[in-house]
């Protein structure tokens, strides 16, 4: 399984059948695919896991 940061995609593969990752499981198997991420949150929280963040957007310096 991969999870995207940015957009909360998921991908899920079957790497014994599929070593090249070319067909993505997770629309065909959603249960599978929501255990899954529900057992790497959970040992995300566990572990203390530092998660990404988004960059902060720059903004325009005001008028001098």
């Amino acid at each position: 399984m991969i999870e995207y940061f940015e957009n909360g995609e998921i991908e899920l593969f079957n790497l014994a059948d599929d070593p090249g990752e070319t067909s993505n499981r997770a629309m065909e198997e959603p249960l599978r695919t929501e255990s899954m991420r529900s057992r790497l949150n959970s040992w995300q929280k566990q572990v203390g896991a530092q998660m990404p963040t988004a960059k902060p957007k720059k903004t325009a310096a005001p008028p001098q």
